[in-house]
């Protein structure tokens, strides 16, 4: 399970012995801090790894005992912003027989928790105008106009909307515009603006 930012990092695995019984299941993370990246072939990749037991007991986070659902806890401190956690997990039954997920010869050798889904906060749109020699609507000596310059940016709007109106009073009809898009999650970051949606102005609407 991934949570919002500031909560526990609540991790489960159904585990099934295919000889014997499950003896222990064990999930290991790593830290990778930013601008500090780990790669597969880095000799610290193997040394950096810090073990925490999963229990099927129904405690210590597990919801029910003797399901097969295996569950570890990460606490919230270690979900900082811009962090990556990365997580393994290794079961042994008694037949001695040893699996780790992934397995150790997958190509992404491990799981990943770089903050989790369902932590947007806001969307907020751009709208820019154009205007030089060659762009539709420029008019021989008017001003040259630059996307740098908007001619709108919306409030942060929560909760999502997928569409947004441009206020009239922004746009003439016929100028030619782009529109951009970013979103912020809980921690404050803001995405980059979106690619630019390029179209002509028409009549206003009301």
């Amino acid at each position: 399970m991934q949570p919002r930012a500031g909560e526990p990092l609540r991790i489960g695995a159904r585990v099934i012995a295919t000889g014997g019984t499950v003896r222990a299941v064990t999930l290991s993370y790593q830290l990778v801090e930013p601008g500090a990246y780990i790669r597969k072939e880095d000799p610290e990749y193997e040394k950096q790894w810090t073990p925490v037991p999963m229990h099927d007991d129904g405690k210590d986070g597990d919801t029910r005992a003797a399901d097969s659902i295996f569950t570890a806890v990460l606490p919230a401190a270690l979900s900082t912003q811009r962090r990556l956690i990365r997580y393994r997990i290794t079961a042994e039954d008694t037949a001695d027989t040893r699996t780790r997920a992934p397995a150790e010869d997958d190509a992404c050798p491990n799981f990943a928790d770089p903050q989790g889904p369902q932590t947007f906060a806001a969307v907020q749109w751009r709208v820019a105008c154009i205007a030089a020699p060659g762009v539709p609507g420029h008019k021989d000596g008017a001003r040259w106009r630059y996307e740098i310059e908007p001619v709108w940016t919306s409030a942060e709007i929560a909760p999502f909307a997928n569409a947004v109106a441009i206020p009239a009073y922004s746009i003439t009809s016929g100028m030619r515009c782009r529109a951009r898009v970013r979103m912020k999650d809980d921690t404050g970051r803001w995405s980059r603006w979106s690619e630019a949606v390029e179209f002509t102005s028409g009549p206003s609407a009301r």
